[in-house]
Parts: C-alpha cells; sequence; structure tokens
C-alpha cells in the first residue's frame, strides 16, 4: 500500500505593513507626524546652542504635561545633523529634501531602525534654546511633535549659515521610537522555513516520479516492485516528518509577526 504525503503548508497571511525592508520582513514607521517647520523674524545672531540644553526644555514641556522624558539618542543626533548640513549646503528650508528624502530616510541612514519618527524644524535668530523650544511650542504641528505620547526617543542639531543673504540658525528635532520596543521576528527561522521548503518540493517531485514507476502497467511484475515500494513508502515518512517540522516553525514564525504586527498597530 502506497503511503499519501502531506500538502506543505507555507507562510499564513502576514498583515505587515509595507514600506521599509528589514531583515526579509515588510514593515512601515505607520506614519511621519506633523512636517512642520517654524521661521523666526531675524535679528541678530548669538552664542552657538549646546543640544542638550534644547533637549532639556523639550522634555520640561513633557514632564510638565506628565509626559516622560525622551532619551537621547545618538543615532537620532546624527540623522538630525544630516539634515541641517543638508539645508545649509543645498539651501533650503523645509521637510523634504530637493531631491525627495524625507525623515524617515534620514533615520535609515543614520541607522535608526523606527516604528516611528517625526520631525521639526526652525530657522530665525534664537537668542536660546529655551527660545527655540518656545518657538515650536507656539506652533500646534511642533507642538504635537514635542508632546507626542508615542516617541520615545530624541535628536537634534543646531547649526547657523547664511540663508538668503543672511547670517540665521537652522535647527532640527528628530523624534522617535525604535523598532526595539516591538518583539523582534526571527530572520533565521523564515530562511530555516524557506530552506526546508524548498528540500520538500525536491522531494515531493522524487516520490511522485517514483509513484508513477510503481503504478505503470506491469510495474507489479517487476522483481523490484517491493523494494521499490518500501523506498517509496520511507521516501513519504521522510517528507512528513520533515514537513511536520516545517509546520512548526511557520507556526512560530507567524506568531512572532503577528506579535510584532500588534506591537506596531499601536503606534
Amino acid at each position: 500500500m502506497l503511503k499519501k504525503i502531506l500538502p506543505i503548508i507555507i507562510f499564513a497571511g502576514f498583515a505587515l505593513w509595507a514600506t521599509i525592508h528589514h531583515d526579509g520582513v515588510l514593515m512601515q514607521s505607520r506614519r511621519v507626524l506633523s512636517w512642520v517647520s517654524t521661521i523666526k523674524q531675524v535679528k541678530e545672531v548669538q552664542q552657538g546652542f549646546d543640544i542638550t540644553d534644547i533637549i532639556e526644555a523639550t522634555n520640561k514641556e513633557r514632564v510638565a504635561e506628565g509626559l516622560p522624558p525622551l532619551s537621547t539618542n545618538e543615532k537620532l543626533n546624527k540623522s538630525a545633523e544630516i539634515k541641517v548640513d543638508d539645508m545649509i549646503d543645498r539651501q533650503y528650508f523645509e521637510h523634504q529634501a530637493p531631491t525627495g528624502e524625507g525623515v524617515s530616510d534620514l533615520g535609515k541612514k543614520a541607522g535608526y531602525e523606527y516604528v516611528i519618527m517625526g520631525e521639526n524644524l526652525a530657522l530665525g535668530a534664537f537668542t536660546s534654546s529655551d527660545d527655540i523650544v518656545k518657538a515650536w511650542m507656539e506652533s500646534p504641528g511642533h507642538k504635537a511633535n514635542i508632546l507626542n505620547n508615542k516617541y520615545q526617543d530624541i535628536g537634534v542639531s543646531v547649526k547657523s549659515a547664511v540663508y538668503e543673504g543672511k547670517e540665521v540658525w537652522f535647527a532640527v528635532q528628530h523624534f522617535g521610537t525604535s523598532r526595539g520596543v516591538c518583539p523582534e521576528i526571527d530572520s533565521s527561522l523564515k530562511n530555516e522555513i524557506e530552506s526546508l521548503n524548498r528540500e520538500l518540493k525536491a522531494e515531493e517531485q522524487g516520490i511522485a516520479s517514483l509513484k508513477k514507476t510503481l503504478e505503470a502497467p506491469g510495474a507489479s511484475s517487476d522483481p523490484s516492485y517491493r523494494n521499490n515500494i518500501a523506498v517509496f513508502n520511507n521516501s513519504v515518512d521522510g517528507y512528513n516528518r520533515k514537513l511536520a517540522i516545517s509546520r512548526q516553525k511557520v507556526e512560530i514564525y507567524n506568531a512572532e509577526v503577528r506579535d510584532f504586527n500588534k506591537c506596531i498597530a499601536t503606534f
């Protein structure tokens, strides 16, 4: 009697957010909040700014609203600096660069893996860190970013430069929450599943070929018929054992994906 092979189960339907490719899994920042900017009337440029003071002033506003302070993130400091340098070098003041890059692109360039990011821009003759933060807080869009309870990290960069013939300060705040807040999806497990399924497909073809031979007219009269049946059934047993392993791994992987999507849906 010929044994039957079980059908291969491929990955269950993944409800993954599509935008950013990460470790073989599609994910998205969901949204980049409040891409708004502010320009202050040009007066007189004062001494430089310490970004720590700007972050402290920002956190002061958050704490006043009962929100936890943001943690300084060096990668977001870097992405903010990339933005400042780019605006100065190419002489523009917009959230999107002339070539289309936005805050998410800058986060990726700085190596910040995120589930959500946001950006505040400011341009003007600011006299203190509090002055910059005050200007942002007076703008509803910027204020919403500063007081967003979904952010955990912050990075800042401030530099002076000539813009439209006047020396001014360019200030950038980058906000974010890293991908690490959500459960990990084991990319190596996905690779194992794909490798197993390739092996199963190959074995399935061999089993089908052997079955065709066994069912051919006159096959039962061949002296090797019984041996071929034993080979066939052993092959099917091995196939089904390997398939059971693949199914278990698929269940584990899909559970990780569901947990990840459940987490990222909160942002």
